[in-house]
């Protein structure tokens, strides 16, 4: 089971949230604030067929102001989306990906002039399309458009000012004579001029990814999805020597912890951290053993029972076994509820203190 980090899709335009039960609430809530109405005058006053179309005209519209945005951003124009002044505004962008078409699927790599030449030029890789998807993954671009024969995938690149000047190079090249680019020197023949637009897509330095999301709204420069809990891990039982005894290597966002019956299940690492800090406060209440197996929800009950046994450590307890269940319920797991026990916890203590915190 691969628990690696997986970079989240930060979503530019999807025209897929317009469709179905997503569409319809968006249609209801775009009427409901224009018209100063509720969802039950909605629903009463629309059909399906018009909540439908409304839901048209908002992707129409939502996907032509996000385009217009994104446009204005690589073309270094004023951006109606964004104050962001992007400083390789205006410099040439390449996209690389695949074209589907009934003959099959062809790769490759295009330079374009600008934004409009992309979409709509006499070599756009996305002519005839409409595009259905915008989305950034810790500052990578892509773009998927699709017409009536198949579909386009790309990511798009702008370059700095020095991959500017290495473009240059490369095209004025002259077949058979050696160029040179970035201190690396080529010889001249059509694989050496592959080779280098290859090397120039992947030095950072000349053509980066353009990191939209980021710079034009302020989105963190790097995002995940959270871990997707193995729904076997919730009835699979732990010993506490197992779950001590497990770490979460260096950018790691799991570690593998296993079963009584010697099973490995990845753990995401924040569910790890609760089920430590459960182990501990039941050691330190000694209402557990090196041997006791149980399964995640039972120790972090285990963990807040214990921690009305020993209120020197409670508000430490109660911490410990709140992040536990938060961390559980955050990965869908099923978790017991632990507010009531922790309020309980909290008035069992107050009884053995007096106020100046004296026993």
């Amino acid at each position: 089971m691969d628990m690696d980090k997986t970079p989240k899709e930060r979503i530019v335009f999807d025209e897929g949230v317009y469709y179905g039960g997503e569409g319809s609430e968006i249609s209801i809530e775009d009427i409901t604030s224009r018209e100063g109405i509720t969802v039950e005058e909605v629903l009463d006053s629309y059909t399906e067929e018009e909540l439908f179309e409304n839901a048209m005209n908002m992707m129409d519209i939502d996907r032509s102001e996000e385009l217009a945005g994104l446009k204005a951003f690589l073309d270094g124009s004023d951006n109606p989306l964004s104050s962001y002044d992007n400083p390789l505004g205006g410099n040439r962008i390449i996209a690389q990906g695949s074209i589907g078409r009934w003959d099959g699927t062809s790769h490759g790599m295009t330079v374009y002039r600008d934004f409009d030449d992309m979409m709509s030029g006499p070599d756009s890789v996305f002519k005839d399309c409409e595009i259905g998807k915008v989305w950034d993954k810790n500052g990578s671009l892509f773009i998927h458009g699709y017409h009536h024969d198949g579909g386009v995938d790309v990511e798009v690149r702008q370059l700095t000012d020095a991959g500017e000047d290495a473009l240059d190079v490369i095209e004025d090249a002259w077949y058979g004579e050696p160029f040179t680019v970035n201190d690396k020197e080529y010889d001249g023949s059509w694989k050496s001029m592959d080779a280098a637009m290859r090397d120039l897509w992947e030095n950072p330095d000349l053509c980066p990814a353009p990191r939209y999301m980021e710079l034009a709204f302020g989105c963190p420069a790097e995002e995940y999805e959270a871990p997707v809990i193995d729904p076997l891990l919730e009835t699979a039982e732990f010993t506490s020597s197992a779950i001590m005894s497990a770490e979460v290597a260096p950018g790691a966002a799991s570690a593998t912890v296993h079963d009584v019956a010697g099973v490995p299940y990845e753990v995401p690492a924040d569910v790890l951290n609760g089920l430590k800090g459960a182990v501990r406060i039941s050691d330190r209440a000694a209402t557990t053993t090196l041997f006791t197996s149980l399964t995640i929800a039972e120790w972090t009950q285990k963990g807040d029972e214990s921690a009305k046994t020993s209120p020197v450590s409670l508000k430490a307890a109660a911490k410990e076994a709140r992040e536990s269940s938060a961390a559980l319920a955050a990965h869908g797991a099923s978790t017991i509820d632990l507010e009531h026990e922790a309020d309980n916890a909290q008035k069992a203590s107050e009884t053995l203190f007096d106020a100046d915190g004296d026993r």
